[in-house]
């Protein structure tokens, strides 16, 4: 890249498994009754949530103004059978960043032992869960 020339940025692979699990959800949902039916509003809440995330960053990484690659929601397969999702790879010249994304919906909390949970309101309900770490997350899709 000349000092005067424009950045290129390289979208390979832009999409979001995400929206498919939505779909299905939304698909669920009118059949659904009671505590099924709640769970599900909740889950739609918090993939709209993650999918909008993703969105922001993918916007970002397009208008970053730098020389790079991207590519989107990727899923490794190691042949001992470990898996790792990761929302975004990074690639540049010099570096190659594994980005794992979270637009976290609620009151979240980190123990001292590094746990995280949060405290989410539906309506007049609020539910209370434990939530991975995106910090062990992306260490275990380095290792995979």
């Amino acid at each position: 890249m000349g000092i005067f020339s424009k950045p290129e940025i390289i979208i390979l692979k832009e999409s979001n498994s995400a929206e498919e699990h939505l779909a299905k959800l939304e698909e669920l949902l009118p059949r659904a009754t009671g505590k099924v039916k709640e769970n599900i509003q909740k889950e739609i809440i918090l993939t709209k949530a993650g999918i909008d995330g993703e969105k922001k960053v993918l916007y970002e990484l397009k208008n970053s103004n730098m020389d790079l690659v991207v590519l989107q929601d990727i899923c490794i397969r190691a042949k001992d059978g470990r898996e790792a999702q990761i929302d975004f790879v990074i690639v540049t010249s010099k570096l190659m960043i594994l980005l794992e994304c979270k637009n976290l919906v609620g009151n979240i909390e980190i123990d001292s032992k590094g746990n995280f949970s949060r405290t989410i309101q539906y309506g007049k309900r609020y539910w209370k869960e434990g939530i991975y770490s995106p910090i062990t997350q992306n260490e275990r899709h380095m290792g995979c």
